[in-house]
């Protein structure tokens, strides 16, 4: 249950959920700019993706935040009309933790692609976004500094070439990666 009023909305499709994804959470609290994290994984990807199942990738969220009292995660998108749309998951939460403000935590690849996004325009005024600078994509000194450099296709890359992900996802991410052989694991 979330109890605090600023909450940042950290969606994506988590296929795996990594140790980069906590640092931004982290980030976002010490920002101040809000009080919680919401770590919303997508139930159908807006653009095709194909990830494995949302079941698999919720227990994984939920792994990597078990010891983070900071950070909430939600399955409210397994109810949405339109999963994967940023715009219908906003107006979701507001109905959902009335009263409450929204930050939406995105990347500095989604402020490059913000116009293939249905209504950006509305997200911004609903749940203005807190960008995160992204190595080799952009940074901004008004954006919080880029996390760690590890991506969820490069986890499933070396995971699928028996190489270790260790120092990229937490042990009980991997443990779960393993015991439900995802990702060639």
């Amino acid at each position: 249950m979330l109890s605090f009023r600023r909450i940042g909305i950290l969606g994506g499709t988590f296929d795996p959920p990594h140790l980069a994804h906590l640092e931004i959470a982290q980030s976002v609290l010490a920002s101040g700019l809000v009080d919680q994290v919401l770590m919303v994984p997508c139930f159908r990807h807006a653009f095709s993706k194909k990830p494995v199942p949302f079941e698999h990738r919720l227990a994984m969220c939920r792994r990597l935040t078990e010891h983070v009292d900071f950070v909430a995660v939600s399955d409210i998108e397994r109810e949405m009309a339109h999963p994967g749309r940023s715009l219908e998951l906003v107006e979701a939460l507001s109905q959902k933790y009335v009263g409450a403000s929204f930050r939406l935590v995105v990347g500095a690849d989604i402020f490059l692609q913000r116009e293939k996004w249905y209504r950006f325009d509305l997200i911004e005024e609903k749940a203005p976004p807190i960008y995160f600078g992204r190595r080799g994509v952009l940074e901004k000194k008004e954006w919080l500094a880029a996390p760690m450099d590890v991506s969820s296709e490069t986890i499933r890359q070396r995971l699928r070439k028996g190489m270790s992900v260790a120092d990229m996802v937490s042990q009980s991410v991997l443990e779960y990666i393993v015991e439900h052989q995802l990702y060639g694991a």
